[in-house]
């Protein structure tokens, strides 16, 4: 048991609990205007939890089904915005197995769309990337990326992107070229080989 030495509302859903051994929690806004706590309460916080699992997992869910009204979430970017705003890991866990299973959240189906979206812009490494720190797996990703891409679209993107750069640099060294243009690609997250032929080409079609 711990006793509750400030209690501060934040921006985004929660309060603040700050507890008398310095330690500090967040707990959801929902939650504690249901079962209200104050300064100089003394209480153990998992016990609060287990005591109101019920309703917090209803409140969870509401939450949970706003966010999804507004666009698709990974599995991981779910547990964060829940996370962010005190729920329990119990809680959060629990809702996520019921979004799965009715489909509300497939990390599948966010890939393929998130590749399909992005595949004229960036590499497929940078997709890769990109959807790898929003929680989704490689093996997941690889999958995608060889159903929905293919060689021709990335060297396309690859050769876009290289007419783009040297447009303005052709008055620079060809060996200056080639190097600053191969260095961009592979920053852009492009593998040298593709780099190279997209160089050339570029480089072919705005000599000619």
């Amino acid at each position: 048991m711990e006793v509750i030495t400030s209690i501060k509302k934040q921006r985004g859903g929660y309060y603040n609990i700050e507890f008398e051994n310095g330690e500090t929690i967040r707990l959801p806004l929902p939650l504690l205007k249901a079962f209200p706590l104050k300064m100089g309460d003394s209480i153990d916080i998992e016990q609060y939890f287990e005591n109101h699992s019920k309703v917090a997992l209803k409140f969870a869910a509401q939450r949970a089904a706003f966010l999804l009204t507004k666009r698709d979430y990974t599995e991981k970017e779910m547990y964060r915005k829940l996370k962010d705003v005190g729920y329990a890991d119990n809680i959060i866990k629990q809702l996520l197995k019921f979004l799965i299973e009715r489909n509300f959240i497939d990390d599948t189906r966010y890939t393929k769309n998130y590749i399909l979206r992005r595949m004229k812009k960036v590499s497929s490494y940078k997709i890769m990337q990109e959807l790898m720190r929003k929680g989704v797996s490689q093996t997941t990703i690889k999958e995608e990326l060889e159903r929905n891409i293919n060689h021709s679209d990335t060297i396309t993107l690859a050769i876009s992107a290289a007419e783009k750069y040297l447009k303005s640099r052709m008055n620079l060294e060809l060996s200056k070229r080639y190097k600053n243009t191969i260095a961009m690609l592979v920053r852009k997250g492009f593998s040298f080989e593709i780099a190279k032929e997209a160089y050339e080409a570029a480089e072919s079609k705005l000599e000619s």
